[in-house]
């Protein structure tokens, strides 16, 4: 469960979402605090040809609850995954805070 400030959601609802939009191969939803410790969502997406963000932004903000809607949206060639297939969660934070700490 993700829990944005004692609200709470299942990722897999979200990322149900995000790979209803066409071109989206994969996604996965997870919980990141902002700059003042907040969590908020964001987005991981595996696209099959380049999207349009704003389009996927918007097909989202048409589809989540406004506070489970992503605020961010990181666009990367593959998600990590365990030995039975499934997304690897844990693996997942590392790889977004390894790309957060590329970007400065």
């Amino acid at each position: 469960m993700l829990n944005l400030g004692g609200d709470k959601i299942s990722p897999e609802s979200i990322e149900l979402v995000l790979a209803q939009f066409p071109g989206v191969a994969e996604a996965a939803a997870v919980a990141r605090p902002n700059a003042y410790g907040n969590n908020e969502i964001c987005a991981v997406v595996v696209s099959k040809e380049k999207l349009d963000e704003q389009a996927l932004r918007t097909h989202c903000d048409a589809r989540i609850s406004r506070p489970f809607v992503p605020v961010q949206y990181i666009f990367v060639d593959s998600l990590p995954h365990n030995e039975f297939g499934k997304l690897d969660r844990r693996r997942l934070q590392d790889m977004i805070q390894e790309l957060a700490a590329r970007s400065g």
